[in-house]
C-alpha cells in the first residue's frame, strides 16, 4: 500500500478517536447515570408526599413493568454496612410502624426471573419525638 495511504488512514482514525474522547468528556453525572441505567433493569422510584408524617408511616413507590416483587433494604448507616431487616413484597407500597432507632436508612430495588435492578435513593427516616422526617441521601 501507497505510504500517503496509510499515513492518511491512521490520520484519519487518530481524529476520529481523538472527537470520540472530546464528545465523551462533556458527559454529565445525569447523562452517566441515564446510561448506566439504560443496561440495567428499571430500579423503583420511591414517591414522597411530604418531608414529614407520623407512625405509622406509609411510603409508595412507581411499580416498575415486568417486576415480580420488590425487595426492601433499612439500615442504621447510608452506606448500607450492614442490613437491618429487608422484606420481598410484590405491593408497592410498605408501612412503617415503629422506629426501633433515632435514624433509619432505607432502599428498594425491582426482582425480575433475570435479576435485580439497581437499588433506589436512599431514604433516611427520622424519628423527632411524635414527628418522622423524610429526607434523600445525597
Amino acid at each position: 500500500m501507497n505510504k500517503n495511504v496509510i499515513f492518511l488512514l491512521l490520520m484519519a482514525a487518530s481524529a476520529a478517536f481523538i472527537m470520540s474522547c472530546e464528545t465523551n468528556a462533556g458527559a454529565t453525572n445525569s447523562d452517566t447515570e441515564t446510561a448506566v441505567d439504560s443496561l440495567y433493569p428499571s430500579r423503583p422510584r420511591i414517591l414522597l408526599e411530604s418531608s414529614t408524617g407520623t407512625l405509622p408511616l406509609c411510603l409508595h413507590w412507581e411499580s416498575v413493568n415486568g417486576a415480580q416483587t420488590y425487595e426492601i433494604e433499612t439500615a442504621d448507616s447510608p452506606l448500607f454496612n450492614s442490613s437491618l431487616r429487608n422484606w420481598t413484597l410484590r405491593d408497592t407500597s410498605f408501612e412503617i410502624s415503629a422506629l426501633s432507632q433515632p435514624v433509619l436508612y432505607l432502599r428498594i430495588r425491582s426482582r425480575f426471573d433475570s435479576g435485580t435492578s439497581r437499588w433506589s435513593e436512599t431514604l433516611e427516616v427520622k424519628k423527632e419525638d411524635d414527628t418522622i422526617s423524610l429526607g434523600w441521601v445525597r
